[in-house]
């Protein structure tokens, strides 16, 4: 291929110069008879590729270089090869270690809009058990289900940003019911709100045992949550202003033995019992939790608890300004056990026994305080206290039953 001939004169390759011819001159022999010009050729020897031919030690250079290379080229490919399998051996060991890597699914979002929760629901249906998804804010109108799997959902940015919202008609609006199994399903930072029907929930969770946290559920015309046969995590979770009739405004559990632990129960109402929970069989534990303002109207028993044939422990409670128009404003507790340990009452009204009333029961109370005298916080038989404090200066101006 010829260059650009900018002196009108032939352009060559190897650079000799005009009138010259590789092989005669001066110069190398080997390499053309232009010694003033360095061409491709000449250049390649000065860097070691090409060696004189006169040399009598070329061979041994050229069998030097010749070896290094190979040697080099074989121990850059044992690295790369060492290394490779290194890493295919680590996530092997990591595998089968901590099982295989689960990948996150998501769910993009405007905050500021309302979408349909089957932008859910449709990642919820091509997940594999045990996938996790992530939620981001926004407002989602409709139900979901977890459809029998064990997944982990989760909202990118919390509670107060994700919002899974009912559309109106009657039902449950979050539906978890998975077999037991290794893995537990877990819910985690949504609000749930607007659930309608006397027989609905904002969430409902049959036989099995998932993990609940930091969700707000409120403003529901329907139980805030049912369990059945679960021994569920509520963990870090607001009730608030959720309505059921008959029983447990803000949780009914039946046949279960959930554990409530750090959460809220404030102004949840009940028709008949249990304005924040109604606890019907198993052996629920409630502790380090606050309920506050919840109440019971017609015919109505346990304005904050209602008990019912179960094991129940409260540990680390407070009690507060709970209201009952019948027996046990704070606790009432029919046909089982009860502990009641390091918990606070006060501010609490019924007819009778305005922290706690028993029938059929065997309650046992340990250093607990309470806002008045014994015989208007505790009603019943089968009772045994210890270490207990009746404050005094927080009497109501008329007595229970006046």
């Amino acid at each position: 291929m010829r260059g650009p001939n900018t002196s009108g004169q032939s352009g060559r390759i190897g650079g000799a110069e005009e009138g010259k011819t590789r092989g005669t001159g001066p110069g190398n022999p080997a390499l053309g008879g232009n010694s003033n010009h360095d061409g491709p050729a000449r250049e390649k020897v000065r860097r070691g590729f090409l060696l004189r031919a006169s040399d009598p030690n070329s061979w041994r250079r050229v069998k030097d270089i010749s070896t290094g290379a190979v040697v080099t080229a074989i121990a850059v490919l044992a690295t790369i090869s060492m290394l490779s399998f290194g890493t295919a051996l680590r996530g092997a060991i990591a595998d089968f270690a901590w099982g295989p890597r689960v990948p996150v699914a998501s769910v993009d979002a405007d905050s500021a809009a309302t979408r349909s929760a089957a932008e859910i629901q449709l990642r919820i249906d091509r997940a594999a058990p045990g996938a996790i998804i992530e939620v981001a804010p926004g407002r989602y109108r409709g139900a979901i289900d977890f459809g029998g799997k064990a997944l982990i959902l989760r909202s990118r940015d919390g509670a107060e940003r994700t919002i899974i919202e009912g559309d109106g008609r009657e039902g449950d609006l979050v539906t978890i019911r998975v077999t037991r199994g290794a893995i537990q399903p877990q819910l985690e930072g949504f609000t749930l709100r607007n659930a309608r029907g006397g027989t609905s929930a904002a969430l409902r969770i049959e036989d099995c045992d998932p993990v609940v946290a930091r969700c707000v559920i409120e403003d529901n015309d329907a139980c805030g949550a049912v369990l059945v046969s679960s021994r569920a995590l509520l963990d870090e979770c607001v009730f608030r202003r959720n309505r059921a009739a008959p029983f447990g405004g803000g949780v009914q559990s039946t046949d279960g033995s959930p554990v409530i632990i750090a959460c809220v129960f404030e102004q949840n109402h009940a028709m008949t019992g249990g304005g924040a929970m109604y606890l019907q069989g198993g052996a629920p534990m409630v502790v380090r939790t606050r309920l506050e303002r919840n109440g019971t109207s017609v015919g109505a028993w346990g304005g904050a608890i209602y008990g019912d044939a179960c094991d129940l422990t409260l540990m680390d409670c407070e009690i507060l300004g709970n209201g009952s128009s019948d027996e046990g404003a704070g606790l009432f507790i029919r046909g089982g056990t009860a502990t009641i340990d390091r918990c606070d009452f006060e501010g609490n009204r019924s007819r009778s026994g305005w922290a706690l009333a028993a029938q059929s029961s065997r309650v046992h109370v340990r250093t607990t305080r309470f806002c008045g005298p014994r015989e208007w916080n505790l009603a019943g038989d089968g009772i045994e206290e210890r270490d207990n404090e009746y404050a005094p200066g927080c009497e109501p101006p008329v007595a229970p039953g006046e």
